[in-house]
């Protein structure tokens, strides 16, 4: 069998090829967008047909996203945009915090040092922030 031959017909509820075909063309293409491009289908569809096939790309999404892809790597493997991958590991119970969530500083030690006569520039200094 060619794999990368398989045609589904657009427009079509049911696809006419086994589950072991489309999980094998999944995994030759390796990427959502371009899985569902290649069978001319939209990817709501894509994602329905694989997760009928025993393959729930949203949750491998979000496993690599867990062992420590980012979420515009992910994007860029997978096609969809960064939101739609946040929005799918969040589908799947997972928090995602927001970018601006990580403190890149201890707001305590920051307090602390500006009682201190110190120029901002120092403080920075001292907080490694600069």
């Amino acid at each position: 069998m060619e794999l990368l031959s398989a045609k589904a017909t657009k427009g079509r509820e049911t696809c006419h090829l086994s589950d072991k075909e489309l999980v094998q063309l999944f995994r030759s293409i390796e990427a959502i967008s371009r899985f569902s491009a290649h069978l001319d289908i939209g990817l709501r569809k894509a994602l329905t047909w694989l997760r009928k096939a025993g393959v729930d790309v949203i949750e491998e999404v979000a496993k690599e996203w867990e062992d420590g892809s980012s979420i515009r790597k992910l994007s860029q493997i997978h096609g969809p945009m960064p939101q739609t991958i946040s929005n799918w590991i969040k589908s799947t119970g997972r928090q995602v915090k927001s970018r601006n969530s990580n403190k890149k500083y201890d707001e305590e030690r920051i307090k602390e040092l500006c009682t201190e006569p110190w120029p901002t520039n120092k403080i920075a200094k001292n907080m490694g922030l600069s």
